[in-house]
């Protein structure tokens, strides 16, 4: 005796239509009713009581008798649906096994592509023919192979493993990232030393303050040297400008008001503005170096000019030390 395994795809197109047509005659039929209930024909005259309600109630009636026949029908046809999937899903293997000998089914023509192709999927039908041996407590093995997809991701990450160590590893053509991250480093101390030197450009004479360090100190020093010895000596003790190293000021002492002078200068005096020339850091440099030399008492210092100036933030620190000794003093005393 000889079977034949069957396309399950081509044994269910002809029931499917056939389902399709039992679909649209019922739908024509219920179109029918309808449009002969709500024409009035083969239907009683309703009554002036209440008549509209029963009609009403007549036709959704109607309208739920084929909601539920439309139901049944489906329920039915996917019924039929997996009777023949079982019927037709006996495998050319499971046949062999059983004496009977199978004649081979021709195979459909591959598509260029479909998820059958992309995962070599064998069909449901033909599942049968991967079982193994295997059983445990009635769950079957089907010896499946690799889904190609996964295969070919498979390479693809030794390919990159390859070139990813040929970069970085062997010539080093990219950086790692502890060196990408050194470098991203040094950038962000280049830009922050940008916007240091931005925001010491925003100086003015009303928020500038004394600088301490020596570096800067020494910057401020060699802008002195070089454009102010002429005037003021090298040591700052006076020449045709006054002398900087006492505490008589012709225009006010503090780094505020020197930094002012310094930047609009004394035209009436012959001093020019510096703010053309300088940086608003490099005056608050000059300011600041100018304040070191304050009572280094240089040989052939200039006379006293302007008025006495005494520095407020400078004198408060002293003034309390003068009354904390007076009152140890009188502690002592006291005591």
């Amino acid at each position: 005796m000889r079977f034949r395994t069957f396309n399950i795809h081509s044994k269910i197109k002809p029931i499917l239509v056939l389902l399709l047509f039992l679909f649209a005659s019922n739908a024509v039929f219920a179109t029918q009713e309808l449009g002969q209930f709500g024409s009035g024909a083969g239907t009683p005259a309703p009554s002036t009581s209440g008549g509209t309600g029963s009609s009403d109630l007549m036709f959704y009636s109607l309208v739920a008798a084929i909601v539920v026949e439309l139901l049944a029908i489906l329920i039915l046809a996917f019924a039929v649906l997996r009777l023949i999937k079982v019927f037709y899903g006996i495998s050319s293997k499971q046949l062999k096994a059983a004496g009977v000998e199978v004649e081979a089914e021709a195979k459909p023509k591959a598509k260029w592509f479909s998820f059958e192709r992309l995962n070599k999927s064998v069909p449901i039908e033909r599942e049968g023919d991967l079982l193994m041996d295997h059983d445990y407590d009635g769950i079957h093995e089907l010896d499946n192979k690799m889904p190609p997809w996964f295969l070919w991701l498979f390479r693809v990450t030794i390919f990159f493993a390859i070139v990813y160590l040929g970069v970085y590893h062997i010539f080093k053509s990219s950086p790692l990232q502890l060196d990408e991250y050194k470098n991203e480093l040094a950038v962000a101390d280049k830009q922050l030393e940008a916007v240091r030197k931005n925001a010491a450009n925003q100086i003015d004479e009303n928020s500038v303050t004394v600088i301490s360090d020596g570096a800067q100190i020494k910057a401020g020093e060699t802008i002195f040297t070089s454009n102010c010895v002429a005037c003021h000596g090298a040591k700052g003790e006076g020449g045709v400008g006054p002398n900087l190293t006492d505490d008589y000021w012709l225009h006010g002492g503090g780094v505020k008001h020197i930094f002012k002078t310094i930047k609009y200068g004394v035209p009436e005096k012959g001093m020019k503005a510096w703010e053309q020339d300088l940086s608003p850091s490099q005056i608050q440099e000059v300011a600041s170096y100018i304040l070191t030399l304050h009572g280094t008492n240089p040989p052939n210092a200039k006379e006293k000019q302007g008025e006495l100036y005494k520095d407020e933030a400078a004198a408060k620190p002293a003034d309390s030390v003068q009354s904390t000794a007076k009152t140890d003093s009188l502690k002592t005393t006291k005591m």
